[in-house]
């Protein structure tokens, strides 16, 4: 499992401006995705924070996961509405715990982060398994136990310490020892300089860990393929304008770099996504002009490719192959 490595942005004290800056430049260093939290029960602090949350998903193409306090299912709703790709939920601070379930249900299993603040008992995790839970955000590797690591998909949160005075050989070595479980998807740091991302992750390459080394938004961004509101909530990419073949190698490099899979249904194919990325490949699909697709429909993580027939979608999945492979294929 590759290591997601997410910054986390402490927004108290920065204006918008502030805080947008300091994501666009996790952005262009690399950073997987980016964490923000605002857990206040204030609900001036919870407008502001929405606010804030649709002016970043706006401006970055990584994906953006927001923490805030829960009272009720309307709350999780509103998170989703500024672009947020996954919602954390502090479980210590929640007073209705079928609200997990039912986000769950509505969002997916993958847009939903139970964070605990505790270690796990048995009965705890058997609670969280019962509400579908698959993400579990824990404030101390300690806490990742078997159980844990057998039964969630874990992320390690480090936005309590200031990882800043250490040097990128011992930060990489820290996160090394704590990520060893396979299950840990995921390690959150707060208060490293941007310039020292790329840096970390070549440290965790030489550690034996797979990790990603992210070129796509820089494509996306040159490629125009910009954001745009859905209706009902969250954002999707689009081309803005049309472009000449001299990009046609950064569409397939946005394809390349976001795909993990396919598979076909009759003339239907099925492609899947690194998460968050389905909107960006599909758009980048769309504008490389393949004869053999009618339209493409894209989420979070998975696009439909209606095509004309089964034997177009055969043709499509040849082509697909040999840009995955080799990045030299042509479209006609």
């Amino acid at each position: 499992m590759e290591k997601i490595i997410i910054p986390y942005i402490e927004i108290a004290g920065k204006t918008t401006e502030e805080v947008i800056r300091q994501a666009r430049e996790y952005e262009t260093n690399g950073a997987d995705e980016l964490y923000f939290a605002q857990f206040s029960e204030i609900e001036a602090d919870e407008e502001s924070f929405l606010a804030l949350m649709k002016a970043v998903t706006r401006e970055v193409d990584i994906p953006v996961n927001a923490g805030m306090f829960i009272k009720r299912f309307e709350d999780v709703k509103k998170a989703f509405y500024t672009g947020a790709k996954a919602v954390v939920i502090r479980y210590d601070l929640l007073k209705d715990t079928g609200i997990i379930k039912e986000s769950i249900q509505r969002f997916g299993k993958d847009a939903v982060i139970v964070e605990m603040s505790k270690d796990c008992s048995d009965a705890l995790l058997k609670e969280l398994k019962e509400q579908e839970v698959v993400h579990l955000m824990v404030v101390d590797s300690k806490a990742v136990n078997v159980d844990v690591a057998n039964q969630f998909k874990v992320w390690i949160s480090n936005t309590n310490q200031a990882l800043d005075k250490d040097t990128v050989s011992n930060l990489a070595q820290v996160i090394a020892a704590e990520c060893k479980e396979d299950k840990v998807e995921a390690y959150t740091l707060s208060n490293m300089p941007a310039k020292n991302l790329m840096q970390l992750k070549a440290k965790l390459q030489e550690a034996g860990f797979a990790v990603t080394q992210a070129t796509v938004s820089r494509d996306i961004r040159e490629l125009k393929l910009m954001k745009a509101a859905k209706p009902g909530g969250g954002s999707r990419y689009m081309v803005m304008e049309q472009r000449d073949n001299q990009n046609s190698e950064k569409y397939k490099r946005v394809l390349q770099d976001a795909f993990l899979s396919m598979d076909m249904a009759q003339n239907i194919l099925v492609i899947k996504t690194v998460s968050g990325m389905a909107n960006a490949a599909g758009a980048a699909l769309d504008s490389m002009n393949m004869s053999e697709i009618v339209g493409c429909i894209a989420g979070d993580d998975t696009i439909a490719c209606i095509n004309r027939t089964v034997d177009d979608t055969i043709i499509l999945m040849e082509k697909i192959k040999k840009i995955i492979g080799t990045g030299q294929e042509s479209t006609r």
